[in-house]
């Protein structure tokens, strides 16, 4: 049942003091939105998530933005998708209590093939659907130093998937913060948990750093009938060793990770012909190694290696899936004359299992070809940034993939900056980028995937779509334009971007023949099916702007407001939204925060989502140097269904207002 809450003094309050972000203490990539005028042109830093090359955070030519520690810490954030809701150009809608749906720039879902997702430059997406499982990244968001958003194709740096943009979630260094950080949590809805973390130096060479996280999820509510999901429960144990001297930098970390988690999915039953809703039950257990390790040659030249080993094993009713990963990476950059070089080969071994025949009972359910499969991907790529004159900048880059399922692909981009004056930047780009099919696509068959009801379109039987097949597998190419504007004044910036991508080789499903009675004579027929294919030849285009304003208007005070326009045409048409920050120092120990955020309404294949408008609200108290209390309300306002699952779809689950309470000890 829906309900309201009631806050209307603390809602009118919220506006008279507007957004956000205390500036970031590291810098790296997107730093320019977080540091003043005087800094944003002098300070050298590393953009590695914008073009893996040395610049000055004004002359990046990327739309991008960083979300800080202390960003994350005012928010009240709870897990990385509810972070990323604050960079411009992000919906980060939850789907259930364990799910969520993360897009750019518009086009996205949960199983989207269009945002590269890394951590510390390691690569997250899986071979099985090329999304990202967001339950696993479960972390101690005191480990979070920042998380750089950069939206607009990035293929030609990073590779496949990074099509509408990338997200980087880079950790603290071990040596990079020293102490030891207890944080205790609780709220309504069974919402509980705890993260530790401690850091410090092994000898004069070594440090290290430990991290745990355990919390305990609260289950959602159907919109449409009586059954909810179960409360959930997860951890994470992290370490990290790193040596540093001169000339070098080893980092070293090994994470363990696992959770109870109980969403609730749906499957197509043909006798007689219903969508049954179930609630699953699914336990996960994974973890991953990862070795950095970066080198300066001399003055200007320096190269990076990257290797990362990750398994995930993932059993429930529906079925078993392990995944194995193996990442290998070899970057070198540096400058010479007038160009900035960066150039690199990457490879990337995936093998995946995926056993649904404890759940066959049913008459149609997804299977795959094979059960086993091992795909492998390479790259290289080459990028040299040209300071053509004192005024103007160009950075040309193309990189060249080639993947067992899709094959070779070419991904060019080229940029170009002008700096108008000392505090103003006009950028341009045009590039390419890839997203290569997943086995969901290419291997399964038997899948059910829709039930068109009786007596819908003349036909007096219901119609039941069975995928059985794919035709063209080829990555789904996208061509984008970009053109951005980016100025600071005093401790304010304004960051504008307009856009337009089109997309080639799309996948959509195309029925093959004519329907069949089910069951053939001499039974009766009780409905049709309609066998169809995932055809990869659709072509769409989506457009739109971004404009993003922050301020520190004083010493107490400071502000962030955007708003991005995204229209994917024949799709869900143009959609809106909006956000307002602010954080108000009331006192040096108390901290007033409010967040509003509006997206319009849409509609997809499985559901009509309303608008979503929604307040949060913070009081954080520091009462001494190690210690502070946080109070949060979240989503104020009406029970909301934020985004459906694109595949095995249930009717939406209720997202509610709710309170929490977060006490932390620093030492």
């Amino acid at each position: 049942m829906k309900k309201t809450f009631h806050t209307a003094t603390l809602c009118a309050a919220s506006f008279l003091i507007l957004p956000t972000g205390a500036y970031a203490e590291g810098q790296t990539a997107a730093d320019l939105i977080e540091m003043g005028i005087e800094q944003l042109v002098d300070m050298e830093i590393e953009v590695e998530s914008a073009g893996k090359n040395r610049a000055k955070g004004l002359d990046v030519p990327y739309a991008a933005f960083v979300i800080s520690a202390e960003d994350i810490r005012l928010s009240g954030a709870r897990n990385i998708p509810e972070a990323l809701r604050m960079a411009p150009g992000v919906t980060a809608d939850q789907v259930g209590a364990h799910e969520w749906s993360v897009s750019i720039r518009g086009a996205g879902g949960q199983f989207s093939r269009f945002v590269l997702v890394m951590v510390n430059g390691k690569s997250l997406y899986n071979s099985v659907f090329s999304g990202v499982n967001w339950n696993e990244l479960n972390y101690n968001l005191a480990d979070i130093k920042q998380i750089e958003v950069i939206r607009g194709p990035n293929a030609a740096a990073w590779g496949a998937n990074a099509v509408n943009g990338i997200i980087n979630i880079i950790t603290y260094s071990a040596g990079e913060k020293p102490n030891t950080n207890v944080e205790v949590w609780a709220g309504e809805h069974h919402r509980q948990g705890v993260n530790l973390r401690q850091s410090g130096k092994l000898n004069n060479d070594w440090d290290y750093a430990v991290s745990g996280h355990f919390g305990v999820i609260a289950g959602l509510e159907n919109a449409e009938f009586d059954l909810q999901e179960k409360d959930g429960r997860d951890w994470r144990v992290s370490t990290q060793v790193q040596r540093n001297d001169d000339k070098s930098n080893l980092q070293i970390y090994v994470e363990a990770f696992g959770g109870d988690i109980g969403p609730i999915w749906s499957n197509i039953f043909t006798d007689p012909v219903r969508r049954e809703y179930i609630l699953k039950s699914e336990e996960l257990i994974g973890g991953s190694i990862q070795v950095n390790y970066q080198r300066a040659l001399d003055e200007n030249w320096r190269w990076n290696v990257r290797t990362a080993l990750d398994q995930t094993d993932r059993q429930s009713n529906f079925y078993y899936w392990d995944s194995r990963n193996l990442q290998a990476d070899l970057e070198l950059s540096g400058t010479v004359g007038i160009h900035a070089l960066s150039m690199g080969v990457n490879s990337r071994f995936s093998y995946s299992s995926i056993n649904l025949s404890s759940f066959n009972q049913v008459d149609y359910f997804i299977n795959f070809i094979d059960e086993n499969e091992n795909i492998s991907s390479y790259g290289a790529f080459l990028s040299d940034t040209i300071s053509l004159s004192d005024k103007w900048q160009a950075t040309l880059s193309a990189r060249v993939d080639e993947n067992q399922i899709s094959g070779t692909s070419l991904q060019p981009s080229m940029r170009l900056m002008w700096q108008v004056s000392d505090s103003q930047r006009i950028w341009a780009a045009a590039s390419r980028a890839a997203s290569t099919p997943s086995r969901a696509l290419t291997d399964a068959k038997n899948a059910p995937y829709e039930i068109i009801p009786a007596n819908t379109l003349g036909n007096p039987l219901p119609i039941v779509i069975v995928i059985s097949d794919m035709r063209g597998n080829r990555n789904t190419v996208t061509d984008a334009l970009e053109l951005g504007y980016r100025v600071t004044w005093g401790n304010s910036y304004i960051d504008a971007a307009l856009f337009k991508n089109e997309y080639k080789y799309n996948i959509s499903v195309a029925p093959i023949g004519e329907p069949e009675l089910y069951p053939a004579l001499p039974n009766l027929p009780i409905a049709l099916i309609q066998h169809a294919i995932f055809d990869g030849n659709e072509e769409f285009e989506s457009s739109g702007y971004e404009f993003n304003l922050g301020s520190q208007l004083s010493r107490k005070w400071d502000v962030q407001a955007s708003i991005t326009k995204s229209n994917i045409k024949n799709y869900v048409g143009w959609e809106n939204t909006l956000s307002l920050r602010s954080n108000y120092n009331v006192t040096d120990a108390l901290t007033f925060s409010a967040w509003w955020m509006y997206r319009s309404n849409y509609e997809t294949s499985q559901a009509e989502i309303e608008d979503i408008n929604t307040i949060d609200l913070g009081l954080l108290y520091q009462h001494s140097e190690s210690t502070s209390i946080a109070l949060q309300l979240k989503n104020i306002g009406s029970d909301k269904i934020q985004a459906v699952r694109e595949a095995f779809s249930s009717a939406g689950m209720y997202v509610g207002p709710h309170g929490m309470i977060t006490l932390t000890h620093e030492y």
